[in-house]
């Protein structure tokens, strides 16, 4: 698997041939059936084991990789839980499960959207640019830890809820047409608060010692 992500650096071209996520994610996919793994769909799963894997998975603070339950030592699952849920790609390689997540700009963004999901502290996220024409890639826990995913998980999972139900319940209990305040759990990347924050993954100093910690990281 190394030499796919290896490639992806070496020819960014090959891997964004149209200003389109989804041929990002194709290429993606076509790179891995190049090196031999093999497209599994969750439904060869059986159901008890596919729904303790998703669970697993989409642990937001999980720090190792799981273990890998099935018999199946070089396989892959494109979008196991739909093309808006984590993670975009499961690969079992021998004893281990790698959790991939592709990010995709069509513009010349220097960070991929976030929207409601934090990196995973043990996520693989590749971060395609069409506008750059580059492509980088970093472990979710060698930018944010997994004490920092749990305060901002925090944030909303506290009494800004109960200041919602409060509001509602107190204001707009008697609001003809059902209006009413929500909190959308949302997440930026930006330097408002720490001017020396890095939000620029193309131009980050740090940029190839996160590359090659996927690298280490990754089965020959």
């Amino acid at each position: 698997m190394r030499e796919l992500f290896e490639d992806m650096l070496a020819r960014p071209q090959h891997y964004l041939p149209a200003a389109l996520g989804r041929d990002f994610e194709e290429q993606f996919r076509l790179g891995l059936d190049d090196l031999g793994y093999n497209r599994l769909r969750k439904q060869n799963i059986e159901r008890p084991v596919r729904a303790d894997l998703k669970r697993t998975l989409q642990e937001p603070l999980a720090v190792e990789d799981p273990e890998n339950p099935l018999q199946y030592r070089r396989h892959y699952i494109f979008q196991p839980y739909g093309s808006q849920q984590y993670p975009d790609v499961v690969i079992f390689d021998e004893d281990r499960v790698i959790s991939t997540e592709l990010k995709f700009s069509r513009a010349k963004e220097g960070k991929p959207v976030w929207n409601g999901g934090l990196p995973r502290p043990n996520g693989v996220y590749v971060f395609g640019s069409y506008g750059h024409m580059d492509i980088t890639y970093f472990r979710g826990g060698d930018i944010l830890t997994a004490d920092e995913v749990a305060t901002l998980h925090g944030f909303f999972d506290g009494p800004l809820r109960r200041q919602q139900g409060r509001f509602n319940r107190d204001q707009m209990a008697g609001q003809a047409y059902g209006f009413a305040a929500y909190v959308r759990k949302a997440f930026d990347q930006n330097q408002q608060h720490n001017p020396e924050a890095t939000t620029d993954f193309f131009g980050n100093p740090k940029r190839e010692a996160l590359q090659q910690a996927v690298l280490d990281y990754l089965p020959e």
